[in-house]
């Protein structure tokens, strides 16, 4: 995402606000749209399971060699699962 502003960096980190920005905006819309999809009707494990997660802002951190043994979409969806039933 191409921005005119000069980044500016936060005294703990060397990422811009716009990257930051966007991922509070997406942690932000998951969070809606797992609301209405709870407000639906629709059961916890479900609403987690078909919740769109927006993770375009997040790298992999692990290296090319690493066989990441579980799928970053999947880790995501047990913990935000984990966090609302407070089994985390």
């Amino acid at each position: 995402m191409a921005t005119s502003n000069p980044p500016i960096h936060s005294e703990s980190t060397s990422e811009t606000l716009s990257d930051r920005a966007c991922r509070i905006t997406h942690a932000y819309k998951t969070g809606i749209d797992l609301r209405e999809t709870l407000g639906n009707g629709a059961g916890l494990r479900a609403a987690v399971s078909e919740v769109m997660l927006y993770t375009d802002q997040f790298e992999d951190s692990y290296p090319e060699w690493h066989p990441a043994p579980d799928l970053f979409p999947g880790t995501l969806r047990l913990f935000i699962y984990r966090e609302i039933t407070g089994d985390s």
